[in-house]
Formats: C-alpha cells, sequence, structure tokens
C-alpha cells in the first residue's frame, strides 16, 4: 500500500461507528430474579399517558384540533393543528401522529432551533426531508416510551424507509436523524433545556 502522505492525512476525518446489541426488558424474562433494590425503578411504560408526555415538555406549542384532514406544525404561530380526534382509527394513531408533530416543533427557534424549522424548508428539499425522518424517529420513541409500539412501529418504519429512498445519497442521514430526534425526545420529556442548536454528526 501507497505511504501516507501528508496530503492523505488531512482528507482523512473520523467516521462515527455504530453499534448494535441485543438486549431484553428484564420483566419479560424468565429464571432471572429483579435485585430488590432496583424493583422500583423499573416504570410500566403502558401505563405512562400521552397526557403525561405534554405535561412534562415545556412552553409546550397550541394544539387545535382544526387541520381538516391533515396534521401538520406551523412554525410562525407555534401551533400544532390536527383532525379532529374521532377522524383517526384509533387512539395509538392519533398519539403517534401528534407526537410526529410535537417533534417538529421542537425546532422551534424558542427550542432547539433546527434549520428545516427555522429557515422553512421546502416540501422537497432535502433539509425537509431530513426532518421528516427526525420527526418519525422521535415519534417511535414517543410511542415506545408511552408503550404503543406495537401498533405504530411497522408504520414509522414504513415512513422513514420512504424519506430514506429520497435521501440514499447521504450516508451519514440516518445517523444524524437519529441525533436529532434523541435531543428532541429529551427535550418534549423535560430532560433538556432550550439550548438552540448543538453540533451532531456531519
Amino acid at each position: 500500500r501507497a505511504a501516507d502522505t501528508d496530503d492523505s492525512r488531512e482528507q482523512r476525518r473520523p467516521a462515527p461507528l455504530v453499534r448494535y446489541y441485543r438486549v431484553w426488558n428484564l420483566l419479560q424474562t424468565e429464571g432471572v430474579e429483579v435485585p430488590a433494590c432496583s424493583a422500583a425503578s423499573f416504570v410500566d411504560l403502558a401505563r405512562v399517558s400521552a397526557d403525561s408526555v405534554l405535561s412534562q415538555m415545556p412552553a409546550p406549542p397550541v394544539i387545535r384540533h382544526d387541520g381538516g384532514a391533515r396534521a401538520f406544525y406551523r412554525p410562525s404561530t407555534d401551533s400544532i393543528h390536527l383532525p379532529p380526534q374521532q377522524a383517526f382509527h384509533d387512539a395509538d394513531g392519533y398519539r403517534a401522529t401528534l407526537f410526529h408533530e410535537l417533534v417538529h416543533s421542537t425546532g422551534h427557534p424558542s427550542r432547539l432551533a433546527r434549520p428545516a424549522v427555522t429557515d422553512g424548508a421546502l416540501f422537497g428539499d432535502h433539509a425537509y426531508s431530513e426532518e421528516e425522518l427526525v420527526a418519525e424517529i422521535g415519534a417511535a420513541y414517543l410511542c415506545a416510551h408511552v408503550g404503543i409500539t406495537e401498533r405504530t412501529l411497522e408504520n414509522s418504519a414504513a415512513y422513514v424507509a420512504s424519506w430514506l429512498r429520497v435521501l440514499r445519497g447521504d450516508r451519514r442521514l440516518l445517523l444524524r436523524a437519529a441525533q436529532h430526534a434523541q435531543r428532541a425526545v429529551d427535550h418534549v420529556l423535560g430532560s433538556v433545556a432550550a439550548e438552540g442548536p448543538r453540533e451532531v454528526v456531519a
């Protein structure tokens, strides 16, 4: 192999490393005792309601059920617009849609200031597509948090896959979107105060 030159060393950039781990919920296993000291720390996620998620978000956006057949977040008024609740097939579908729009709302300048939201990305733009990925990944996290993953995961996976096909030229996209989604979820759950944008993997 050719010796490294100053030019080749300068062009090298560190690449993120993604590791996968198989994990199981301890409460869904057999033959493993839950340590007495940590038993109280296990939360029955299925009992955590969507309302409790909303109550944890600092200064949440206004939520209106006047969106007709559409659901969307409007940055100019910091408001989420949804169809009437009875328009949804079930409560889980309603919550998943609400969570998607809540994640969009974390991009507002008063929160995490994601450029796709603050700069008004247009449909079809790369930034718009990436923001849709962020919102759907974040919504999937929140659905898992309230214990409705089984009914919503398939829809989320299909939605994410459709945007990944649009953006297949960007190899770091999924990692970057997941990082933004995690920060958005942390904000919604009250773990992160509004700090403005933070550098993520480019």
